[in-house]
């Protein structure tokens, strides 16, 4: 792991879903469960 060079990642959506949330479904609607990107960073 030493000769690798440090490496950063970030793992992101283009969008979230709603699984039921307020009554809704699916991810072609305005609410914030779909406006919510997720998004991870870290350092390998």
């Amino acid at each position: 792991m030493k000769q690798r060079a440090p490496t950063f990642a970030i793992v992101c959506s283009d969008h979230g879903t709603a699984y039921g949330e307020d009554g809704h479904y699916g991810h072609r609607l305005g609410h914030e469960v779909v406006w919510t990107v997720p998004y991870a960073d870290f350092m390998l």
